[in-house]
């Protein structure tokens, strides 16, 4: 909870950015070989059945359209392309530039409407991730480390205990927990949850159909994997541990202050002006 309100931090200059240029660049890795065949040997049927999934394959697994995306150096997330594609359809190639890229994938084809149950489903996720926020009491920084997170970047904390266990999008054991800090003291907020899907292979249930849209990244410099998890950077492309990859699994923000792209958004920006609106009516809405 806040103990000056957001509105008496010291101001910042206009339009400055808070941004991750490795959104959850420490997390789980997947080699590609094995996301491929995911793609086109695997059943994933929406968990959401209102709506009918996105085109089917001769095997039966959900056709998947991919949208990438490039940090930049300064903080936006600006896409790369500005259409939507077959996963099939990308060239996958080794990575060689850019340093990182993020890949936004849906089984929902481009344009696609949610249901009223998708919407409800959602916004139901929505409040369940409030709920547990507030319950553990995760809106006190020093709560979520006492919880087993630890900071893999500036902004995002990983359970690694949470991040290889059988739960799948758990508000009460989020793989993640992604915190901002402020001026003029560095106190850490509470800006949102992130889940992982099952395992490196699997897909992210979209349990909000088209809006609930799940991201993973590609690095140039790969890292090193051990049981499943990212433990370090490669040197060299060598590991003293592990193996290296340069695929992460996917996963999926839960945004716990309005955000530009919205509560599933997977860009790791926010206007400064942006998170201090969001604290204050989270605050006044919510009391944290």
């Amino acid at each position: 909870m806040f103990k000056n309100p957001p509105s008496t931090m010291r101001p910042m200059r206009a339009g400055l950015l808070l941004m991750v240029i490795g959104c959850g660049a420490c997390l789980a890795a997947s080699s590609f070989g094995d996301r491929v065949a995911a793609a086109t040997n695997r059943d994933a049927a929406p968990t959401n059945q209102d709506a009918a999934p996105a085109l089917q394959t001769a095997s039966g697994a959900s056709k998947r359209w991919v949208h990438r995306y490039v940090p930049t150096g300064i903080g936006h997330y600006l896409p790369e392309q500005d259409r939507w594609v077959p996963e099939s359809e990308e060239h996958h190639a080794p990575v060689t530039a850019p340093g990182m890229i993020v890949w936004e994938v849906s089984e929902y084809p481009p344009g696609s409407v949610p249901t009223p149950a998708q919407l409800a489903a959602g916004d139901d996720m929505i409040e369940r991730c409030y709920e547990a926020a507030l319950r553990h009491g995760w809106h006190e920084y020093d709560r979520g480390l006492a919880d087993g997170y630890r900071s893999i970047d500036s902004y995002h904390y990983r359970n690694d205990e949470y991040m290889v266990d059988d739960h799948v999008i758990d508000p009460d054991r989020p793989e993640a927990l992604m915190y901002i800090a402020t001026p003029p003291d560095g106190q850490q907020h509470l800006a949102g949850i992130m889940f992982y899907a099952k395992n490196r292979e699997a897909r992210g249930p979209q349990f909000g159909g088209p809006l609930t849209i799940w991201h993973w990244h590609t690095w140039l410099r790969p890292q090193c994997i051990v049981d499943d998890l990212s433990v370090n950077w490669s040197v060299n492309g060598k590991c003293k541990r592990g193996v290296p990859d340069q695929y992460s699994g996917e996963m999926m923000h839960v945004w716990l202050v309005d955000h530009p792209v919205g509560p599933f958004g997977s860009p790791m920006f926010l206007p400064y002006k942006d998170l201090i609106a969001g604290l204050e009516k989270r605050f006044e809405e919510r009391g944290f």
